[in-house]
């Protein structure tokens, strides 16, 4: 998988927002007292922190290339991330909606792997 430069740096800048965010929704989560939930949504970050580092710190003249299909899947985590923080700083959160807001936390992940394989 190949990115041009901007593109690159798009998906790495994408990666970074939805960190910030779910950053974010974990403090809030534990002002609420949800402590289970900002556990888990820690780890994820923590993860997702370590695959950013990795992305950046590699060669992204290797990513040149492709970029559309990646790059489309990365701005739907982050809208959905922050459309669900809205709610949970709102505290009109569901548990369903806190697991669609960790959902979109994972597709990053799984869209960071892939970036990663693609290096």
């Amino acid at each position: 998988m190949t990115f041009d430069r901007e593109s690159a740096t798009e998906a790495i800048e994408a990666l970074r927002s939805i960190h910030r965010s779910a950053q974010i929704l974990e403090v809030e989560l534990r002002f609420a007292r949800r402590q289970p939930e900002a556990e888990k949504l820690w780890t994820l970050n923590v993860r997702l922190a370590q695959d950013i580092d990795v992305l950046s710190g590699r060669a992204v003249e290797q990513w040149l290339g492709h970029a559309g299909a990646m790059l489309e899947k990365l701005r739907h985590a982050r809208r959905g991330l922050l459309a669900a923080l809205d709610r949970i700083l709102d505290e009109t959160t569901t548990p369903q909606q806190m697991a669609e807001a960790m959902g979109f936390v994972d597709e990053a992940l799984q869209i960071a792997a892939q970036l990663g394989a693609g290096c």
